[in-house]
């Protein structure tokens, strides 16, 4: 892609850029953390691991809920196709027997009835 300067625009290579960078930056920041913490390293791993047990029942949480909506609003979208389709049958119907009528009307006017 080129941007307005006529310059070579590669936002894929940014996106993965700013990905990695985010990487690097999580992994530094965790272990200035581990190394900085007031605490031992038993204490630490525990915390850790309560930390991590919460996440994680928050996370089923956020997954159940977000399943939850996401059956809802499939079946409101079933709902709503089929809604569309019977209006769409019967839309049909009435332009199939709209041609019917033009075509009767046409040939008793030309005496072919």
């Amino acid at each position: 892609m080129w941007d307005s300067m006529g310059r070579r625009s590669d936002e894929g290579e940014g996106i993965r850029m700013l990905g990695i960078g985010l990487l690097v930056g999580a992994v530094v920041g965790a272990t200035a953390a581990l190394l900085m913490a007031p605490a031992t390293g038993v204490d630490t791993r525990r915390v850790l691991r309560r930390n991590a047990r919460r996440l994680a029942k928050q996370g089923s949480g956020v997954i159940e809920d977000t399943w939850s909506d996401a059956e809802r609003a499939a079946r409101m979208g079933m709902k709503r196709a089929r809604k569309q389709a019977a209006l769409a049958r019967s839309a049909a119907r009435d332009v199939a027997r709209d041609v019917r009528d033009v075509a009767d009307a046409g040939r008793r006017r030309l005496g072919l009835d």
